[in-house]
């Protein structure tokens, strides 16, 4: 039975109708009739009800259908679209991929596919944008960062998602300070304290700083001395009763080294000459 247009329009599951059936090309002349929403409509459908795992047989359905010379109109164009947003967004959340950054770096995204379908393409994400946005800061190389964001904004507009990938880039860019020869910085920022909650929040990014510990509190003992209150304040609210916490305590107490330098606190003179009494220049914790 060769269903009229009405009846293709009117189907609630296309994808056991035109696929399981194996009646999509024998529709295509009526799917090509349909209105260029209608077609939009009608693609998502088909691929939305069709079972993630059957996901490369829909794939082979779409490229029996032949390509008309006005392509972009046709409903195999619009289909095979919509497809392939599927299959990105799906290997996007998929835990085994090792280098997510690839799917919205590589030439063959799409950006203004991605916006056009912006409703569907949010929809498969389903409240997994947290640990993509996390999986992303982890794999995408530091020199490609500000690309894939702009991506992820071009592709995503005004979505949560840009929200939570811009943050998640934002705290990784924190992190590089924590592990780098001036860590106190990380925790003198201004918009410290304002983004502690959100912080606590990154446990796949925190990764990084596991058996770090040591050679954090080792730079952290270079912490001016007028920062050290700051940073053990705001080390207790992101890292409670934690080793680095510990360590910091002790590296604090510690003896500071003399370090010949000009700061707004200490003139240059005064900086090269040693202490009279170093065992009390640390705050005693």
């Amino acid at each position: 039975m060769t269903f009229t247009n009405e009846q293709i329009k009117a189907l609630d599951n296309p994808y056991q109708e035109l696929i399981v059936a194996d009646k999509l090309v024998e529709h295509q002349e009526q799917l090509d009739r349909l209105s260029a929403q209608e077609k939009k409509e009608m693609a998502i459908k088909l691929v939305q009800d069709c079972p993630e795992k059957e996901l490369t047989r829909l794939g082979h359905a779409i490229k029996a259908l032949k390509a008309p010379a006005a392509s972009e109109e046709s409903f195999q164009y619009i289909v095979n679209q919509v497809w392939e947003i599927r299959k990105r967004i799906i290997a996007l959340k998929d835990s085994r991929n090792k280098k997510p950054h690839n799917l919205l770096l590589d030439p063959e995204f799409n950006v203004d596919l991605f916006a056009e379908f912006n409703d569907f393409s949010l929809q498969l994400l389903d409240g997994n944008e947290d640990i993509i946005a996390q999986k992303l800061a982890l794999s995408t190389p530091t020199e490609q960062r500000s690309n894939l964001v702009r991506n992820v904004q071009n592709a995503f507009p005004d979505s949560q998602f840009v929200t939570v990938v811009s943050s998640t880039f934002a705290f990784r860019r924190a992190l590089d300070v924590l592990l780098g020869d001036e860590p106190y910085k990380f925790f003198i920022n201004g918009e410290f304290k304002s983004n502690v909650n959100s912080y606590l929040k990154y446990a796949e990014l925190l990764a990084l700083i596991d058996g770090k510990d040591e050679a954090i509190a080792e730079q952290l003992a270079k912490t001016p001395e007028i920062k050290r209150c700051l940073v053990l304040d705001h080390m207790q609210l992101i890292f409670p009763g934690s080793i680095l916490l510990e360590k910091t305590q002790k590296a604090f107490n510690a003896p500071i080294k003399s370090i010949v330098h000009s700061s707004m606190f200490v003139p240059a003179k005064e900086a090269a000459e040693p202490k009279k009494d170093q065992a009390h220049t640390g705050l005693s914790l």
